[in-house]
């Protein structure tokens, strides 16, 4: 039964996927029934980019915050549900990457969809809607006249909404402990990219709730990344130098 279900989720998933490729797809028909949780994460295995081309783009403002926070709850509360069928043998210090790397698409999406407060709704920028900037940024020699429409992260944040900085809290946990596995690893590379990674994010929670917090959890992971570079200046010290070699 399982197998039965799982190769229906993955067709259906195909059925999409191959869309992707097609001159023209299909958005789904908005509907006052629709739900996101019901009619896509517990019909499909969760792909980011069909999520963000296929729903995100058309909704409204209101069922997008809806939409990403169930996002959110999924991954926080049953992680194993965006991946697999059932729990039993599920490991999610696996899909920490992954997961990661959803939520960076989900968070790109965001910083260059537009919600345009004229409809209510998102949509991506186009060629047109940049020449239709400038014009009318010559026309007013204002920039805020001249932006209709505004960034979708930004109107967010701006429309007081606490589901983004639900998500960016989300965000932050997970490369955290890329992080922390970096450094266990003795790996300084990934360890200065993933705290790259948590310094921008810890800038999208400012004036958050979960800010205080996480802005010590910043300064930990600093103290670590020093004492990981030391270690490694140290390590290299110590490495036995072959007679004839320059001193």
């Amino acid at each position: 039964m399982e197998t039965k279900i799982r190769l229906l989720r993955y067709l259906r998933l195909l059925s999409i996927s191959l869309c992707f490729f097609s001159s023209v797809h299909s958005v789904p028909a908005e509907t006052d029934n629709f739900d996101f949780y019901k009619d896509y994460l517990a019909t499909y295995y969760p792909k980011v980019f069909v999520m963000c081309r296929d729903y995100f783009i058309g909704m409204t403002a209101k069922d997008f915050k809806k939409s990403l926070g169930t996002v959110v709850d999924l991954i926080t509360r049953e992680p194993w549900f965006y991946f697999v069928n059932r729990p039993q043998g599920f490991k999610v210090t696996r899909y920490w990457e992954l997961i990661a790397d959803q939520l960076s698409w989900i968070n790109e999406f965001m910083r260059t969809a537009w919600y345009d407060p004229t409809t209510g709704k998102i949509s991506m920028p186009t060629d047109d809607d940049d020449d239709d900037f400038l014009r009318a940024f010559l026309a007013t020699g204002s920039l805020q006249q001249a932006k209709k429409n505004e960034y979708l992260d930004e109107y967010l944040i701006a429309s007081g909404s606490t589901v983004i900085y639900d998500f960016y809290a989300l965000c932050f946990d997970y490369f955290i402990k890329l992080f922390n596995e970096a450094l266990l690893m003795g790996d300084a590379t990934n360890a200065t990219r993933y705290l790259t990674d948590l310094e921008y994010l810890i800038g999208k929670l400012h004036h958050s709730v979960y800010e205080p917090e996480y802005q010590e959890h910043v300064a930990t992971a600093k103290e670590l990344f020093e004492l990981l570079k030391q270690k490694n200046v140290d390590s290299t010290d110590n490495v036995p130098t072959p007679r004839g070699s320059a001193q």
